[in-house]
């Protein structure tokens, strides 16, 4: 394949990461924009779920998904009362779900996931009745600790099959197609079946993660 093509290959496979890595900023950027504005105006219910939202579009050295976060810390410690607790539940709930749902290697925003546990295994036994399974504060954050950690071997494994189906899709991509543009026929069959093996793998791990 000559040089052209082989730009045009490469961006073509970049476009849609671009695209995908916008599409995750700007959600995150306009949902958080939406819960500060719901908040402000004593709709605190759907600015849970804003700042919810906003905090589950993920992206590394983003600080959307810590100012959602912080959000939901707010609307908690501000909230006071039996039907205060609930709604501090409820927000802490969504902060823990947020961070949960966006764990790779590492835990973001561990730190104050920690917070975040201490605070609604407090929370709960301050609603429940004396004897009830959430009257106990060390029982809760037991719970809640659980899963506080992704599989670091699988994640490990799910981000290097990752990598590799990345390289064999662009490499594959160059060398499956001539130097006319046309598909290379059988030469081009190994690279497409590598690459699909290799990001079966990839969900199969990042499920297991």
């Amino acid at each position: 394949m000559n040089g052209p093509a082989r730009y045009i290959v490469a961006v073509c496979l970049l476009i849609p990461i671009s695209i995908a890595v916008i599409r995750v900023g700007v959600s995150g950027s306009d949902d958080l924009k939406t819960a500060v504005a719901c908040e402000k105006s004593g709709l605190t219910d759907t600015a849970i779920d804003f700042y919810g939202r906003a905090a589950r579009w993920y992206l590394p050295f983003s600080s959307t998904q810590e100012q959602a976060l912080q959000g939901l810390l707010n609307i908690a410690a501000g909230s006071s009362g039996p039907e205060g607790d609930k709604t501090a539940i409820r927000a802490l709930y969504e902060a823990r779900g947020a961070i949960l749902a966006t764990r790779w290697l590492m835990t973001p925003s561990s730190d104050m996931l920690k917070e975040v546990n201490d605070t609604l295994a407090r929370r709960i036994a301050r609603g429940s009745k004396p004897g009830e399974d959430g009257a106990d504060i060390d029982g809760n954050l037991a719970i809640l600790s659980r899963t506080t950690s992704p599989r670091p071997v699988v994640s490990f494994l799910a981000t290097l099959l990752f990598a590799a189906w990345v390289t064999v899709t662009i490499v594959g991509a160059t060398r499956s197609v001539t130097s006319d543009g046309r598909f290379a026929g059988r030469r081009g069959l190994p690279w497409m079946a590598v690459s699909a093996a290799l990001l079966f793998g990839w969900l199969i791990l990042l499920a297991l993660a």
